[in-house]
């Protein structure tokens, strides 16, 4: 199965990151494909070699447009069996780059942070979390990281 992953930042030492690597490397049957909004460096190098192919966006929140629709040429070229977004930058930028699409793959959202105080959110995220109320029906499936997170993202 093609699987196209899409990530917001595939350099930094996270709990998505490593996930996302550790997936990668456990599943060699999938045609994985990486696309980082951001970057992408050294760090899971096991897992990009695994990775089919790999692209870095660069995105800056300035050259969000321009990101929307390189995603948008990435998805309709790969053709992926399914998308599934890693963090909310990530879920949001998938979904808005598919829509108006009348033939897109089944998006799966992933949700790896708790929200325990949103004051404490930055600005970029507190958008992020705004635009994904909007947007919440449009994925397939959400993929939580724990119960407590489902449970305050419902709610």
């Amino acid at each position: 199965m093609k699987v196209l992953h899409v990530i917001t930042n595939f350099s930094a030492l996270g709990g998505a990151e490593s996930m996302l690597s550790r997936l990668i490397q456990a599943k060699p049957e999938h045609e994985h494909h990486v696309i980082a909004l951001m970057r992408v460096n050294d760090t899971y190098q096991a897992a990009l070699d695994r990775c089919a192919s790999v692209k870095a966006l660069h995105w800056n929140g300035i050259n969000t447009l321009s990101c929307l629709l390189q995603l948008r040429r990435q998805i309709n070229a790969l053709q992926p069996a399914v998308i599934q977004c890693w963090m909310y930058h990530a879920n949001v930028l998938v979904s808005l780059a598919c829509l108006g699409v009348s033939s897109h793959p089944p998006i799966v959202w992933g949700i790896h942070h708790s929200l325990a105080a949103l004051k404490d959110e930055s600005r970029s995220t507190k958008l992020a979390l705004l635009l994904s109320r909007r947007l919440s029906a449009r994925p397939e499936a959400i993929v939580y990281c724990a119960h407590a997170a489902a449970q305050q993202h419902q709610q």
